[in-house]
């Protein structure tokens, strides 16, 4: 016969075992085997096992938010849940922060010569400074930087991205 309490603790230790042994591998950044999807991917175990663990121990599970020690451990973990989700600036972990390598890649083009916005562009140099003079904006030459030619025409260095880089 069929019981959920049969499967439901079974089910939290295994995958806890698979979540935990992977987490830590992942942790110390050791890259082998299938680890990252595994642990991605069959951590959905581990919930369907605490969903139905919770289910069948309700009662003892509801206790647990009338005691004081209990009902602070869970919210610390909630707060540390929260904060966890909060955007940082900081570069760290791996791949770092999408948003911090979007703002250093504005100021390195901010800061890069015509010449070198051309030739990312793929466009020729002196094609770029006509481009830039059909729209009035005073240039000089290739050589002057994308924030020095803002300043001079008294616009932002993104708007005058967004010209170079239709």
């Amino acid at each position: 016969m069929f019981s959920l309490r049969n499967w439901a603790t079974p089910l939290t230790i295994g995958s806890f075992i698979i979540s935990a042994l992977s987490g830590i591998i992942i942790f110390f950044h050791i890259n082998i085997g299938l680890v990252r999807p595994a642990h991605e991917w069959l951590s959905w175990f581990m919930i369907l096992g605490v969903g139905l663990h919770m289910v069948l121990n309700w009662r003892s599970f509801k206790g647990y938010f009338k005691k004081p020690v209990p009902l602070a451990v869970i919210g610390v973990f909630v707060v540390l849940t929260i904060a966890s989700l909060l955007p940082l600036n900081s570069g760290g972990g791996e791949g770092g922060n999408p948003r911090a390598t979007s703002m250093k890649l504005m100021r390195l083009m901010e800061s890069a010569p015509v010449s070198l916005v051309a030739e990312m562009a793929g466009t020729r140099p002196d094609a770029l400074l006509e481009q830039l003079r059909a729209k009035g904006i005073q240039v000089d030459n290739t050589g002057q930087t994308v924030s020095d030619i803002a300043e001079n025409n008294r616009q932002n260095p993104i708007q005058l991205l967004s010209v170079m880089l239709p």
